[in-house]
């Protein structure tokens, strides 16, 4: 049977795609080389590898956040969670934070509205699975999502987008707070640059790193173009996480990339 094609990025040397695994006999792999650092989030959080599991509702859960990383990727993150069902204790909601199998590091998402129901669902979050990174959702189009104010639609909300990073980032702090937007809620928002000015107000309220993705109302169809992330990376002074693919990648549009579907990484 014939091996699928796999571009692997790794800290040096190409390598396996998982760990200890022989590719003995399967002459349809390929490897690549991406030359990189690691990326020093402060309070001790490294992540030496340049490949991220995005977070995937009703995918990443933990048996395939274990796998990707066994594959390669250096950091992974939960399925979001509600702010609201985990201070209610649903435990539904409960079980999507559990780290118990995950190597580290690794993160916890989170998503909502209100800043202070944020704070304290972080919090929640915290004494709960010791997260080494609290991720914030601003980035999910889903209009069961933004309809409540959460996701995307933050970013028509400046000052509550900030207010929710401010409370966050000193409340968990030393812990890391990261923060999930897209370029934009649509084509005229992203050519405003409003999002590149909330990106830059989100690390002065205390993000330590950013995601940035497609447009929006694109959904999963569109990608943000490597000249967007290059204005994005030149314009704040924390990592850059970026929806790319390994070509994108090798020409260093972006410094990291987070694979959400698996297709980029299928050449």
């Amino acid at each position: 049977m014939a091996c699928r094609r796999r571009v692997v990025v790794s800290p040096g040397t190409a390598r396996s795609l998982a760990p200890g695994r022989s590719t003995a006999g399967c002459s349809g792999i390929k490897m690549t080389t991406v030359p990189h650092s690691p990326i020093n989030l402060g309070n001790g959080v490294v992540i030496r590898h340049p490949v991220f599991l995005a977070p995937m509702a009703g995918v990443s859960d933990a048996v395939f956040r274990q796998l990707c990383r066994e594959a390669g990727a250096g950091y992974a993150t939960t399925e979001f969670s509600r702010d609201e069902a985990l201070l209610r204790g649903i435990q539904a909601q409960v079980d999507l934070i559990d780290l118990s199998l995950d190597a580290r590091p690794a993160g916890v998402q989170i998503f909502g509205s209100d800043p202070d129901t944020m704070r304290r669902a972080a919090a929640f979050v915290m004494s709960h699975a010791s997260p080494d990174i609290l991720d914030i959702n601003m980035g999910c189009p889903a209009p069961k999502v933004t309809a409540g104010q959460g996701g995307s639609s933050l970013l028509r909300d400046p000052d509550r987008a900030i207010a929710i990073v401010r409370g966050i980032a000193e409340e968990i702090a030393p812990t890391p707070t990261t923060v999930k937007i897209r370029v934009g809620w649509d084509d005229a928002h992203k050519q405003s640059g409003v999002a590149v000015s909330l990106a830059k107000q989100l690390v002065d309220a205390g993000a330590r790193m950013i995601t940035d993705t497609e447009l929006r109302d694109a959904l999963q169809e569109g990608r943000l173009g490597d000249a967007a992330k290059q204005r994005l990376a030149s314009d704040i002074n924390v990592a850059l996480l970026g929806a790319a693919s390994p070509t994108a990648l090798r020409r260093r549009a972006a410094p990291v990339a987070s694979f959400g579907r698996g297709s980029p990484l299928t050449v």
